[in-house]
């Protein structure tokens, strides 16, 4: 069966993602191939990422290419971030640009097609959220909800145009997005409808990857900081460094 709302967020997202390369202009590729490059990225983060819904919910849907291919199904979030990742690095390898710069400057557009995909909640059966009198009321439900999924659209967007003009490394921008998306969908997952009174699978997943960014992005100041002394002191005068020994 087709299922409308799914190409209709699949539209979206390329609408998003072709206006911004034209809007938002980088250095690694051209306007085109920024949408060529970003579609095979996220067909792979997509494949994988149903994939391991598949293993880890339903192992029997591998039998069945048409149970496969029901996206509605499940589509484990995170192992498609890291498909569509390293498919980011072998194009820049193929290419041979610089690897980190140019997954730093396309992480804004993932960014932008993640809100668009949030932002289209409203036409995959609705926006659901916590019980709320300002809100919208999802397909086949009674009950007014508040949009999460808008909101993360929001967020995301913002912290899209935030990693482009963010005046710092590429590392710092790639961590800037990476923790930004994990915090963002651990907060939603909070207020999501879910079964049980424990976490998801998803927002575990997604407080471990916010804890790990947390982690490098120590890591990184502290190995920054450490080559800063390095080189002050290689910089540092045989008077001023045998004043130092003396002192």
């Amino acid at each position: 069966m087709r299922d409308t709302g799914l190409l209709v967020s699949a539209a979206l997202m390329w609408l998003v993602v072709a206006g911004a390369a034209r809007w938002a202009p980088i250095t690694v590729a051209q306007p085109r191939d920024v949408v060529d490059r970003l579609t095979v990225a996220c067909f792979a983060g997509l494949v994988l990422g149903r994939l391991a819904a598949v293993l880890l919910d339903d192992r029997t849907s591998l039998r069945s290419w048409r149970s496969f291919l029901v996206i509605r199904g499940g589509v484990e979030f995170w192992p498609g971030v890291v498909a569509a990742f390293l498919v980011l690095v072998w194009q820049a390898r193929r290419e041979r640009t610089d690897v980190l710069s140019a997954v730093a400057q396309f992480a804004p557009f993932l960014l932008w097609g993640y809100s668009a995909f949030e932002a289209s909640c409203l036409f995959r059966g609705g926006c659901f959220g916590p019980p709320s009198p300002l809100g919208l009321v999802p397909d086949g439900l009674r009950t007014r909800m508040f949009p999460v999924g808008l909101v993360v659209a929001l967020v995301v967007g913002v912290l899209g145009y935030v990693v482009r003009q963010f005046p710092a490394t590429d590392t710092d921008k790639l961590l800037v997005a990476l923790g930004g998306v994990a915090t963002a969908r651990s907060v939603a997952s909070v207020w999501l409808p879910r079964l049980g009174v424990g976490p998801t699978r998803q927002h575990l997943e997604s407080v471990t990857v916010a804890l790990f960014v947390v982690g490098a992005g120590s890591i990184v100041r502290v190995r920054a900081g450490l080559r800063g002394k390095a080189g002050t002191a290689s910089t540092a005068s045989p008077t001023d460094r045998r004043s130092a020994t003396l002192e």
